[in-house]
């Protein structure tokens, strides 16, 4: 009689699977090896950025930029933020950070096990970051989530921010009259760098507007969360574009997220510290949303 196949050949162990070997992980690795290749490359193609054809993007300012900003990116469920669940989950954990699986569970009305799948892709995309709390006792010590506002909090979020800066510079090299360093200034551009980077992977078609400091978004991976409750899908990005504008130190703030100014789009509206009125730092007052 054959033996019944063991635990290790018929179940992958944890072990086997290190965080560095998630999809997301690895979508990051292949666009860094991208960008690499075109840096190091004398004469660059700029059709080798490109995902779309010309035909479907206008020749404007913004389109020019987004045609070459535009690489090989990953497709990880737009950082997993398509699922109206998961959506509750990490607005949850914004409003109220350092709270348990358990907690979140409560206030999400989702199963513990719903909730730790979530909170793991979550993770992965650095959008959220797990701490144990030393409390002195025995036993293992708890876990609370936090959204990760500070970028060498997550290797994720490092690795992203690495990523933008070097497809912006990309960019600038290959544009030079789409360069707005001059006028925005270094920080202010490897911002905007950042947070088209997260705008684009989330699924939202970002075109940014530099001299205006406006960003248009084309929701349509969001419809259904949308059609369920918009005021939560607003809060949530709101929150996100903070956040991303946070972890890269510079002067660009959020002011405001306009929903649907046309049936089809939405606007993000920024602004520069010190040059024009800001809303403050909430993105719950910022969203037009709530």
């Amino acid at each position: 009689m054959r033996a019944p196949p063991s635990a290790a050949a018929s179940h992958r162990s944890p072990a086997a699977s290190p965080r560095g070997s998630s999809p997301a992980r690895r979508g990051l690795v292949k666009r860094r090896s991208a960008v690499t290749a075109l840096l190091s490359t004398t004469c660059c193609d700029p059709s080798a950025c490109r995902r779309r054809p010309l035909s479907a993007r206008p020749m404007t300012r913004a389109g020019a930029a987004d045609r070459i900003r535009v690489m090989v990116r990953r497709a990880h469920e737009y950082r997993g933020l398509t699922q109206m669940s998961r959506l509750r989950l990490l607005r949850a954990v914004q409003r109220q950070p350092g709270r348990l699986v358990q907690e979140l569970a409560e206030d999400t009305g989702l199963h513990v096990n719903t909730v730790r799948d979530h909170l793991r892709v979550l993770e992965d995309e650095g959008l959220v970051v797990a701490r144990t709390v030393r409390t002195g006792g025995r036993g293992r010590p708890p876990v609370v989530f936090h959204p990760v506002r500070e970028a060498d909090a997550s290797p994720a979020v490092e690795e992203r921010l690495e990523q933008a800066r070097e497809r912006g510079n990309l960019l600038r090299r290959l544009q030079p009259e789409l360069d707005v360093t001059e006028d925005l200034g270094e920080d202010a551009v490897h911002q905007l760098d950042a947070l088209y980077e997260h705008l684009e992977d989330a699924g939202l078609q970002p075109r940014i507007d530099e001299p205006s400091l406006t960003v248009g978004l084309v929701p349509c991976a969001y419809h259904a969360a949308v059609a369920e409750n918009q005021s939560l899908v607003c809060s949530v990005h709101a929150r996100l574009v903070q956040d991303v504008l946070t972890q890269v130190p510079g002067p660009v703030r959020l002011r405001r997220v306009d929903p649907f100014v046309t049936p089809h789009s939405c606007m993000i509206a920024l602004s520069i510290s010190g040059r024009s009125r800001e809303t403050g730092g909430d993105p719950d007052a910022a969203s037009s949303a709530e």
